[in-house]
């Protein structure tokens, strides 16, 4: 019984202490790509509110990043043969911007919000592409 006893007290006086100087900072970086590559399915292209893709998973077009920082893009129908677009991505120091440069064309996002699941992307003024995107991570299989 005494055992219990100090094993709770020890578990709780543990917890007390800890504040935001024991906690790490999550890399944004590492997140796009688990240190290897990632699939990113694009799920949604929106432009001053309206969306611009299919709603079907096997007509949507996936982002895959890997941690090389290269990029491909290319529809979801397609993946394992050459990818349609390619470039590299560059997350900014801050983690609060990304920007891939498909050496004809240069994106610049904010990064809105980001998750193992989702990100959220908010293209930037001097972007040509002029798209907000939302990016899921491609589902496990059943």
């Amino acid at each position: 019984m005494i055992w219990r006893w100090l094993f709770l007290s020890l578990a709780l006086f543990s917890c007390e202490n800890a504040d935001e100087s024991d906690l790490l900072q999550v890399n944004k970086e590492n997140i796009l790509h688990n240190n290897s590559g990632r699939i990113w399915v694009i799920n949604t292209v929106t432009q001053k509110g309206i969306i611009h893709t299919k709603n079907k998973l096997n007509q949507k077009d996936v982002m895959v990043i890997f941690e090389s920082g290269k990029v491909n893009i290319q529809p979801i129908a397609t993946l394992g043969n050459y990818p349609e677009k390619f470039g590299v991505a560059i997350v900014s120091q801050d983690s609060k911007e990304l920007f891939i440069d498909f050496k004809d064309e240069k994106w610049y996002f904010e990064i809105v919000s980001i998750s193992e699941q989702k990100i959220v992307l908010k293209w930037k003024k001097n972007s040509d592409f002029k798209y907000d995107l939302e990016l899921i991570a491609y589902p496990e299989g059943r």
